[in-house]
């Protein structure tokens, strides 16, 4: 593999990583205060569920393994 295209890897997994890190980050605060509030948790956790079984959102999370697992495939043969 060529290092220019290891460099872009470990750039975009560097930005990934700190882009997940940060969104974990927000989200457990608002987990913690909603957790202080039974009325806001219960909407938070009815909406959390909605998101997760929405169709668009499972087409896109599909999308993205399916993308890792070509990368995946093309660096081995690579």
């Amino acid at each position: 593999m060529k290092k220019e295209t290891v460099d872009q890897l470990i750039s975009l997994l560097a930005a990934l990583f700190l882009h997940s890190r940060e969104h974990a980050a927000r989200f457990k605060a608002l987990e913690q205060v909603a957790r202080e509030h039974p009325e806001i948790f219960a909407d938070y956790e009815n909406y959390f569920r909605e998101i997760q079984t929405d169709p668009v959102f499972q087409r896109s999370h599909d999308r993205t393994l399916e993308a890792v697992d070509r990368l995946r495939t093309e660096l081995l043969q690579g």
